[in-house]
C-alpha cells in the first residue's frame, strides 16, 4: 500500500477513535503514516487508561456477581464504553460466558469501543460463531474501521468465520484498513469464489486497483490463479484500469506483474501490450520487476536492456 493511503486508513482510525467525522481530521494527510499512528496510539493509552484503578475494581467485584446477572449489568448499566474498559479486565473464560448472554447488537456496540489489544485473550474465549454473528452487525452498521482492528487479535478459526459472514465488497474496505496487513494472505486464502468476484468487482467499480493489486502479492498461488481466471479480472476495461493503476503509482508494479503471469495467454497479451503503450521506461520497470519476481519466462518476456 502507497504512504498515502496509509495516512489515509491512519486518519480512519483515529477519527473513529475520537468520533470525528475523518473529513474534520483531513489536515493530517500531509503527516507520514508512522506519526499518525503512533498519534493514534497515543490517544488510546490516554483514553484507556484514565481510570485504571476504579476499572480494576469494578473488574474485581464482577467475579463475585453471577455470569447471568453481570451481563444485564453490563447492558443495563454500564453501557458498551465502560463494558469494553472491563472487558479485558476479566478473566477471559468467565468473560467469554458473560459475551454469550449479552444480544448481538450490543456486543456490537462494545466492540466498536473495544481496543482488541488489550482484549485478545478475552476474544479468544468466544465462540467462533458468536463472533461471525457480531461481525455480520458490523457490516450492516458499516463499522469497517472497528472490523479491520480485530483482523490480527482473532484465533483462526474465529477468523475464518468472521470472513466467511462478510461479502467480497465489504472485504476489501476492510482489508484497506487493517494496520499491520499480516493476516491479509490468511484472509484471502479462505475466499470462496464468489467473494473473490465481489473483491474484483468492488475494486472496479470503486476504482480501488492502487490498494487492491499491491495485497495479491500476499495471495497463494492457488488464491492467484482463481484471482486471475474471474470473469471481472479478465475484462479489458478491468485491465485497462489495472495498467492505469499501475502507471500512476510504481510501487503497484509489484503487484500487477503476479497477476498478469497467472492470467490466460490472450490477458497476459493485453496486459504486455498496454504496458508497452506506456512508453519505453514504463515497459522498462515492469521487465524489471518481473526479473526480481522470476515471472519473465512465465510472461514471455526478455530481460531488460540495461
Amino acid at each position: 500500500m502507497s504512504e498515502a493511503l496509509r495516512a489515509q486508513a491512519e486518519i480512519a482510525r483515529l477519527s473513529r477513535l475520537l468520533r470525528r467525522d475523518p473529513a474534520t481530521l483531513s489536515y493530517l494527510q500531509s503527516l507520514p503514516s508512522a506519526d499518525l499512528r503512533r498519534l493514534r496510539e497515543q490517544v488510546t493509552e490516554a483514553l484507556y487508561d484514565t481510570g485504571a484503578g476504579a476499572l480494576e475494581r469494578l473488574a474485581a467485584a464482577s467475579r463475585l456477581l453471577p455470569v447471568g446477572l453481570v451481563a444485564n449489568l453490563s447492558e443495563r448499566v454500564f453501557g458498551p464504553v465502560l463494558s469494553a474498559r472491563i472487558a479485558g479486565l476479566i478473566e477471559p473464560g468467565r468473560a467469554g460466558q458473560i459475551a454469550g448472554r449479552l444480544p448481538t447488537a450490543f456486543l456490537a456496540d462494545v466492540a466498536v469501543e473495544l481496543d482488541p489489544r488489550r482484549a485478545q485473550r478475552v476474544l479468544a474465549a468466544i465462540a467462533p460463531a458468536r463472533i461471525a454473528e457480531v461481525t455480520v452487525e458490523l457490516v450492516r452498521r458499516g463499522e469497517h474501521v472497528a472490523m479491520a482492528s480485530f483482523v490480527d487479535y482473532l484465533p483462526a478459526e474465529a477468523l475464518r468465520a468472521a470472513t466467511a459472514a462478510v461479502d467480497g465488497a465489504q472485504l476489501l474496505s476492510v482489508a484497506l484498513l487493517v494496520e499491520g496487513g499480516g493476516r491479509i494472505e490468511e484472509i484471502l486464502q479462505t475466499l470462496s469464489p464468489r467473494q473473490l468476484e465481489q473483491l474484483a468487482q468492488a475494486a472496479q467499480r470503486e476504482d480501488q486497483w492502487a490498494a487492491l493489486l499491491p495485497l495479491t502479492r500476499l495471495m497463494a498461488p492457488a488464491t492467484l490463479e482463481r484471482f486471475a481466471a474471474l470473469p471481472t479480472i479478465q475484462r479489458p476495461q478491468t485491465l485497462e484500469r489495472i495498467v492505469a493503476a499501475a502507471a500512476e503509482d510504481p510501487a503497484v508494479w509489484s503487484g500487477l506483474v503476479p497477476v498478469a503471469a497467472s492470467l490466460p495467454e490472450e490477458g497476459r497479451s493485453s496486459v504486455i501490450d498496454r504496458v508497452r503503450a506506456l512508453g519505453p521506461d514504463r515497459f522498462a520497470q515492469f521487465q524489471q520487476r518481473a526479473r526480481e519476481l522470476g515471472l519473465l519466462e512465465r510472461l514471455g518476456l526478455q530481460a531488460p536492456s540495461r
